[in-house]
């Protein structure tokens, strides 16, 4: 006959089980390499958590800097505002300056589904010199533009909530051609300004994030801090809607890292 100590004995046992079998599964979770498809899955996630961080850090760069963002402020401020700086070849430069703001951990500037962006650099500075945090000191694989993931929106201000700030780089002029072009692909080339047929012409809207980071949509970072998981339908609607919300329309346009860069 089996006592109320025998049974008690018994759950202890199971519980016991139950434990080691977690702490098993936990630790090969850790351990072992994820799979692609799980990565995959979770990029997204990742990059809009990156893009929330990139946000908190213009707005306490804003907070310390009279309510401007960095291409609002000059470099011997700590800012980016230099005429220099406003191509493409420079995105970086108006991400660099948010060292302290993020820690000084370059992996928020990489999303994990950019298979081109593979490496983070291995601290702010050494997206000048080009170290990595997987390889030696001098390595320069990874350098300028190739340390991000994401454009920077030259006209969002803190007054205007709807502005958009930054988003996934992958954005092309037409995504119905097999080869299309990504924006800011030369590094010389000015900030993109959205034509006006674009945003409300008549004539079909071809324009949007290509399939590289996504599977063809993408993450917008808004001026209020936000950050919208976007199709590029919506990516449309969201940009006339910034357009409407901001009188000036957009006068100075995008920063795109789709090129290596300019020291």
């Amino acid at each position: 006959m089996k006592t109320p100590q025998t049974l008690r004995q018994r759950a202890l046992t199971v519980i016991e089980l139950l434990v080691v079998i977690a702490f098993v599964a936990l630790l090969a979770m850790l351990v072992l390499p994820w799979e692609p498809s799980n990565r995959a899955k979770s990029g997204p996630i990742y990059c809009r958590n990156n893009l929330k961080q990139i946000g908190l850090a213009y707005r306490q760069f804003s907070l310390d800097h009279g309510e401007r963002f960095p291409w609002q402020v000059s470099p011997t401020n700590g800012g980016s505002q230099s005429n220099n700086w406003f191509t493409s070849g420079y995105t970086y430069r108006h991400l660099m300056v948010l060292s302290n703001e993020l820690g000084n951990s370059p992996k928020i500037l990489v999303c994990r589904s950019d298979r081109e962006r593979p490496k983070a650099a291995q601290n702010f500075s050494a997206i000048l010199d080009g170290r990595t945090q997987a390889e030696s000191a001098g390595d320069s694989t990874i350098q300028f533009n190739q340390a991000i993931s994401y454009f920077v929106g030259l006209d969002a201000t803190e007054e205007n909530p709807q502005s958009i700030l930054a988003g996934d780089r992958n954005l092309i002029a037409d995504v119905s051609v097999p080869a299309p072009i990504r924006f800011g692909s030369t590094a010389s080339e000015p900030p993109w300004i959205p034509a006006t047929n674009l945003l409300t012409g008549s004539s079909p809207i071809r324009w949007g994030f290509d399939q590289a980071l996504h599977q063809g949509g993408g993450n917008i970072l808004m001026g209020d801090g936000s950050v919208q998981q976007l199709s590029n339908p919506r990516l449309h609607q969201v940009f006339k809607e910034a357009t409407a919300t901001d009188p000036r329309g957009f006068k100075y346009g995008f920063l795109f890292p789709n090129n290596p860069g300019r020291p």
